[in-house]
């Protein structure tokens, strides 16, 4: 999974080039470096019944965390943003739509990100990877950092030259 999800950032970033990328990816890394300082203070064993042993502890899920991070963050930012906005945060200059029409696909790629992360979540029970307490203590860090990472963007980047048009190349 780290494999995935590292080069879809990287190809992401590489498309893209702004600083927002860099920020929700670097978000990403503060999370997994929070979830693991966790999980050697907490020290809580994967289920007895973990179909492949992992060495790694189990408190909390470092999937469930990034993914609702993710989840979290990218659904606020297009929440608080204008569609518009979004569209040429990814390279769509060309589209005209109307306002109802935004507020639908907002909420389609929201419902998207949020089916996902909670598919990804459940998926960590079923195979037996985790316990529900770990899951859900991973969503709970996931949802918070992301809602904190959201409030940084808008408090201390989106109003910044960085934040509005840096392009690394």
């Amino acid at each position: 999974t780290r494999l995935w999800v590292g080069l879809l950032s990287l190809l992401v970033f590489l498309y893209v080039r702004s600083f927002h990328v860099i920020y929700t990816i670097f978000g990403g890394g503060v999370v997994r470096i929070i979830v693991e300082i966790l999980k050697r203070i907490i020290r809580e064993p994967r289920p007895i019944n973990c179909k492949r042993k992992k060495k790694s502890y189990g408190m909390p899920s470092s999937h469930s965390a990034i993914v609702i991070y993710f989840a979290i963050f990218i659904s606020l930012q297009l929440y608080t943003s204008s569609l518009y906005e979004f569209f040429d945060f990814i390279s769509i200059h060309t589209i005209q739509i109307t306002s109802p029409i935004k507020t639908f696909i907002k909420l389609i790629l929201i419902s998207l990100f949020s089916s996902t992360a909670l598919s990804v979540v459940w998926s960590r029970v079923a195979l037996g990877y985790h316990t529900k307490k770990q899951v859900i203590a991973g969503m709970t860090l996931g949802f918070c950092l992301g809602v904190i990472w959201d409030r940084l963007w808008w408090r201390f980047w989106s109003k910044t030259l960085i934040g509005q048009e840096f392009h690394l190349f």
